[in-house]
């Protein structure tokens, strides 16, 4: 009995050895390491809009030419001969264009809310109205207590005049007095 308890402890030494050695974990998943390569911020230069330049004719200084009756009369195209004195440069005031960013980085817009519709069908009949009649409408479904809403929008536009222009129009053309907002991703 006493060889077999030694046996029986010797066994069991030996097999926790071996397990040890088998199991040390050293072969198994070794720690890779990740590096993320994100690139740096690039560096936006400011470009300036070009000014334009608008001759200006004044009448009766512009001399129409004769056509001549030659085969091809599209090869060659008369030319008005204006005067030195009548061309005038006149610069077009450049329209400052560059839109303020908000705090996530992205240039602040400007939409018209049309109306909240607590009837879906009423909302999505007025947004593709709105599409048939060639603007830029989309809707954005809400719920709350009561119900689930839809608002339609048109938009967005980055200049405010223009925002004010078109709620002109859309309120002569569908008797709905739209509101100014400022154009807001939606989250997912």
């Amino acid at each position: 009995m006493r060889q077999r308890l030694i046996g029986g402890l010797v066994v069991l030494v030996i097999a926790s050895t071996m397990m040890i050695l088998i199991f040390d974990g050293g072969g198994g998943y070794s720690s890779i390491a990740v590096i993320e390569r994100i690139p740096e911020r690039p560096l936006l230069e400011k470009i300036d809009p070009p000014i334009q330049v608008i001759p200006q004719i004044r009448g009766g200084s512009v001399d129409t030419p004769e056509l001549s009756s030659r085969k091809n009369p599209s090869a060659e195209l008369p030319q008005n001969k204006v005067s030195n004195e009548a061309a005038v440069i006149i610069p077009i005031e450049a329209i400052d264009e560059t839109p303020s960013l908000s705090s996530e980085g992205l240039p602040e817009g400007f939409v018209i809310q049309m109306g909240v519709f607590s009837n879906f069908s009423n909302g999505e009949r007025l947004r593709l109205q709105l599409i048939s009649d060639g603007y830029k409408a989309y809707s954005r479904k809400s719920s709350s207590e009561n119900g689930g809403r839809m608002t339609i929008f048109v938009g967005p536009w980055l200049d405010r005049n223009r925002v004010e222009a078109f709620r002109e129009e859309l309120n002569q053309k569908y008797q709905v007095l739209g509101l100014i907002k400022r154009y807001e991703l939606e989250s997912l």
